[in-house]
């Protein structure tokens, strides 16, 4: 209780340093943000450092919005630069995920073609001892999508929803052409004896279909986790 009448002392403290050019900033700021997933945290910002600069006489208390300006921007410029770091943090995370995926498949494909092409012995027990883990593999691999509704829950709240669906819409396109040549037999399954025995390849149908949900949990952990 303590600490947020203390709060409230520290918001109205700022609130009575801020003269009415100000104020006029903070609203045309406001305005300027639109929706931005962390404008309340971006204005708060702002405000403390506009009251520090009117503390410290880089700013005077009774001059206009035009004066605060000239020292910190305008606030079109203002929420234009921070639309454009969410939109690069945002497009960097959604790339991350989906290159982890296409390289975890260009793996893959990598260790097939070198099992059938070369009579390596440390390539076949690598490929016994990944036939003899499929199921645990298949679990760090749901792992691997749970983490990324997490991270984009966690690190873009709401808005984090939206480009989830996007990266996962992208990120599964590997998964589904090999589903799709192995079951029609375009890919022998053979080629990937023992490693992809029949209920295996099942137990993998069923859960490509139900990792989005598994996607969708982490995110909604990862938006409780950023609150």
């Amino acid at each position: 209780m303590a600490s947020l009448c203390k709060d409230d002392e520290q918001n109205d403290c700022r609130g009575q340093s801020m003269n009415k050019g100000a104020k006029h900033f903070m609203q045309e700021l406001s305005i300027a943000l639109g929706n931005h997933p962390e404008k309340q945290s971006i204005l708060l910002e702002y405000e403390s450092h506009i009251a520090a600069l009117i503390q410290d006489g880089v700013i005077k208390n009774d001059e206009s919005a035009d004066a605060i300006q000239s020292v910190l921007g305008t606030p079109k410029n203002i929420a234009a630069a921070w639309r454009q770091e969410v939109g690069i943090t945002s497009q960097g995370a959604k790339w991350l995920f989906i290159w982890c995926n296409i390289c975890l498949f260009i793996g893959g494909i990598l260790l097939t073609a070198g099992y059938h092409l070369f009579d390596w012995q440390w390539l076949s027990i690598l490929w016994k001892n990944l036939a003899d883990a499929s199921f645990p593999i298949m679990i760090g691999y749901t792992i691997f999508w749970i983490l990324l509704g997490f991270e984009m829950g966690k690190e873009f709240g709401y808005t984090g929803r939206r480009l989830l669906k996007r990266t996962f819409a992208v990120a599964i396109i590997p998964n589904l052409i090999l589903m799709v040549l192995v079951v029609l037999k375009i890919i022998p399954s053979v080629w990937f004896d023992p490693l992809l025995s029949a209920p295996f390849i099942v137990f993998c149908v069923i859960f490509t279909g139900i990792f989005y949900p598994i996607c969708l949990a982490g995110y909604h952990w990862g938006r409780k986790m950023s609150v």
